[in-house]
């Protein structure tokens, strides 16, 4: 066990968390994905076929940090690991970076406080949805909450 590794850090609203890799499409072909910016609230679990599955959809949910910031950046990264480490390693690397701006105004953000209940000047969406259909290329696209339309993300492969 890597003690440094496994080091929790205390976020903004006092919650202590660990930097581990929450894999979002498991082995089926030759690779497996993995996102980072943001919490894993649900997802794939390693070894299920997402084979007859279109879209894969993965929940998360984003910090902003002000009314004209609406932008979710994401980096999707893979691996050609047979299993998979938990914490990133030598197996990986880069895939591309996914990015999307989300409707939601400020005041329909939740509010973020610290642990002593001030307010912080941050808000959250904790309702997203990232979707990949397989239409040829991977069609990424990004939804908020109840919203009936998504937005189509744009994407930059490394």
């Amino acid at each position: 066990m890597n003690t440094a590794k496994e080091t929790p850090y205390v976020d903004e609203e006092g919650t202590a968390r660990l930097r581990r890799v929450e894999w979002y499409l498991k082995k089926v072909c030759k690779a497996q994905f993995y996102l980072t910016s943001m919490p894993v609230l649900t997802s794939h679990h390693q070894g299920e076929s997402v084979q007859d599955k279109d879209p894969v959809v993965h929940y998360f949910f984003h910090k902003f940090l002000g009314p004209s910031h609406k932008t979710v950046l994401l980096t999707l990264h893979t691996s050609d690991a047979e299993t998979p480490s938990v914490w990133p390693d030598a197996s990986v690397r880069e895939l591309c970076k996914i990015q999307c701006e989300i409707d939601v105004s400020w005041k329909n953000m939740q509010e973020m406080r610290d642990p002593n209940g001030k307010l912080l000047s941050t808000r959250k969406v904790d309702n997203l949805t990232l979707s990949m259909s397989f239409e040829g290329a991977p069609k990424w696209t990004l939804k908020a909450g109840g919203q009936m339309t998504s937005q189509e993300a744009e994407v930059e492969y490394a």
